[in-house]
């Protein structure tokens, strides 16, 4: 594992049929669920398009589909978008929008944090359902139909809304667009182009069109399943919705103490005339793509625990991919390897597959837990399965680390027209557990305030709603608070609830719910803070004593100080707030900088940063601390020399001359 170049998913966001967040999607895969069914008439007219006849002109003989249910609602206002313009907006843009504001709430990362930075947003996307639709019912052309409907706005609406000043791409390779969005954003991290990338794919389907090219290709399954694996593979069930992650060089994420929930290496080739017709996929470079992938990733091929394929219920696909992994890996591999594939529960989101296939395996690595792939028995009897050491994971089994601690998967993901993907994906295990907010709450006296906010009063209620059904699973009080305090935007409609225990909160929502209370939205301008650093005469003995003992961002402030004190004196800050007389001027001035700077460290870590600072003698080193001015190594380093001096004067007056 190398931090520098390595690549770390520090955030996840989602919205896929039956699944309308991280939690759900995961039920979704342990629970083995299918969500593909039939499509309604508020997408197209079903009947008016279907004959199972597949030479039929104009026809298709497919009518399922995994579809994400209410697709038309959203928040538009949230996202600054008008009433007007939102009616036509493509529902691809919301998909996004939305699963990005997951991510970043999963990260921990609030808006105002990455405003102005060089992030980067690469999404995959292939399908123009949207605009098909609006052309066929001739509507009207606005100023806003072309940002509505153009596929380069699905990565730059997001650049857009959030001030992001890298790139903003999208990407089509058909089904492999996601992947191809990871592998470019991986690259763009690598070489320092951008400081963190928000990559993803999406789909949408509401156009009948693209069934009945489907169809005549004969490359949709006439069930409406993908039976990935299986002797009823017919081929694929289309599906919709959006995949999000969020990317980061592993050592920033280890650096900003981001939640890391693996590692990412990928590698792209291309079909060329391998095969024909241009459809068809080529196995040799499928194989040749894995050669070259784990040769540059340094990562043992026998290490792989499991596969994710692109495994879409076409025979011919399915035989060629898992011909070509089994061709691999059956050369390393010291047991079979299980297989699956997520096309089995939501249908194949196309150029959004990709993203689900990574979340997929991400949810298995934290959830120690390897889910069926459904819809595969009987197994097609093309595949010899047990030659090529490969194995379709159809139970729900645990998922336990290799014999060097880590969890480790290999995914495939492929595009129709020839541009293959194959992506490493590790866990990761942090090796210290940051500190809890905890005493830093009792120090100060402070109960726990749990914080809600929102644009509107309804999404205010609505959030309220969504968080007394949260508390049912069992959550930490201070882990909530922290999340709710520290790594959330605050809208301007805000709610807080101050509680010392779980009940108190969920009576106190449900109070706030039932009583619809009036929420004023907090002003525009925002209070300016001052912070100001005195000098001498503020000392007493065993001061700070309790700070150290109960609040671990004070405590951790004091021993960074004495280490670097200790390279120019035997003299502990500690020892002289625990027990040691403080009227000796070195001490004194000693004691009063270690005391700032510990009760800076506590205000930023409750999220106060102050507008201006203003220091005062012995202050004045402090506050040039905080200014960002000087480094706590410098800080120190000055104010010990500056108190030394100090202290070896015996005598001194100020003199003023009177003219």
């Amino acid at each position: 594992m190398n931090e520098d170049t390595d690549i770390a998913i520090v955030g996840i966001g989602c919205i896929f049929p039956g699944a309308e967040n991280l939690d759900e999607f995961w039920k979704v895969l342990v629970n083995g669920e299918d969500h593909v069914q039939d499509i309604p008439p508020e997408r197209f007219n079903v009947q008016a398009f279907y004959d199972p006849d597949p030479d039929h002109p104009y026809k298709t003989y497919v009518r399922k589909a995994g579809l994400i249910q209410k697709y038309d609602e959203w928040d538009n206002r949230f996202f600054g978008i008008s009433d007007k313009e939102a009616e036509l907006v493509d529902p691809q843009q919301h998909f996004i929008l939305e699963s990005v504001h997951m991510a970043l709430e999963d990260a921990g990362i609030p808006k105002e944090a990455i405003a102005g930075s060089n992030t980067g947003v690469y999404i995959g996307a292939m399908n123009h359902d949207w605009d098909c639709v609006l052309r066929s019912a001739r509507h009207k052309a606005t100023n806003t139909t072309v940002t509505g409907t153009d596929s380069s706005i699905l990565s730059a609406r997001v650049a857009y809304f959030y001030n992001l000043l890298g790139p903003a791409i999208t990407i089509n390779t058909a089904c492999s667009s996601a992947m191809v969005a990871f592998h470019t954003a991986s690259q763009a991290l690598r070489t320092g182009e951008i400081s963190m990338a928000i990559a993803g794919g999406v789909s949408f389907i509401l156009d009948p069109n693209v069934f009945i090219n489907l169809s005549s290709a004969r490359m949709a399954s006439p069930t409406g399943k993908c039976h990935t694996f299986s002797k009823d593979a017919d081929g694929y069930a289309r599906g919709e919705g959006c995949g999000i992650v969020l990317m980061k060089r592993l050592a920033d994420a280890v650096r900003d103490d981001n939640k890391i929930w693996g590692t990412l290496f990928t590698g792209l080739n291309q079909d060329g005339h391998m095969s024909s017709p241009i459809t068809s996929p080529s196995g040799d470079q499928q194989e040749k793509l894995l050669h070259t992938v784990f040769e540059k990733c340094w990562i043992p091929p026998h290490h792989v625990q499991y596969i994710e394929a692109h495994g879409t219920g076409t025979s011919v696909g399915d035989f060629t991919e898992v011909s070509a992994l089994g061709k691999f890996f059956s050369k390393h591999a010291l047991h079979d390897i299980p297989i699956g594939s997520v096309k089995s529960n939501i249908g194949h989101l196309e150029s959004g597959a990709g993203a689900a296939a990574l979340i997929k395996v991400l949810l298995m690595m934290k959830n120690q837990k390897m889910v069926p792939s459904i819809h595969a028995k009987p197994l097609n009897h093309r595949i010899p399965f047990n030659e090529l050491k490969l194995y379709v994971c159809q139970k729900q089994s645990s998922w336990f680390p290799n014999d060097n601690n880590r969890r480790i998967a290999s995914i495939n993901c492929f595009g129709f027209g020839g541009t293959n993907t194959h992506a490493i994906v590790t866990d990761y295990q942090k090796t210290k557990i940051p500190p809890t907010h905890s005493c830093l709450q009792t120090c100060l006296n402070l109960k726990k305030y749990i914080i809600l906010s929102a644009e509107d009063l309804i999404a205010l209620n609505n959030s309220a709603r969504n968080l007394l059904k949260y508390l049912k699973n069992g959550i930490s009080l201070i882990d909530l608070s922290s999340t709710t305090v520290h790594t959330r935007s605050h809208y301007r409609f805000r709610k807080v609830f101050v509680v010392d225990e779980i009940q108190d909160l969920a009576l106190q929502i449900e109070q706030f719910i039932g009583e619809k209370s009036q929420v004023k939205p907090v002003g525009k301008e925002k209070p300016k803070l001052v912070f100001v650093y005195c000098g001498v005469g503020t000392t007493w003995q065993k001061m700070c004593k309790n700070l150290i003992q109960h609040d671990e961002i004070f405590k951790r402030c004091i021993k960074d100080i004495d280490y670097h004190l200790s390279f120019y004196a035997n003299i502990s800050v500690e020892a002289i707030f625990e027990n040691e007389d403080v009227s000796d001027s070195l001490k004194n001035h000693l004691a009063i900088f270690a005391c700032q700077i510990g009760l800076t460290e506590m205000w930023r870590h409750l999220g106060v940063s102050p507008d201006s600072i203003v220091g005062q003698s012995v202050g004045e080193v402090a506050a040039a601390y905080a200014s960002n001015i000087l480094s706590l190594e410098d800080a120190v380093k000055v104010i010990y020399f500056r108190s030394l001096n100090l202290s070896q004067e015996s005598s001194g007056k100020m003199i003023i001359q009177v003219p």
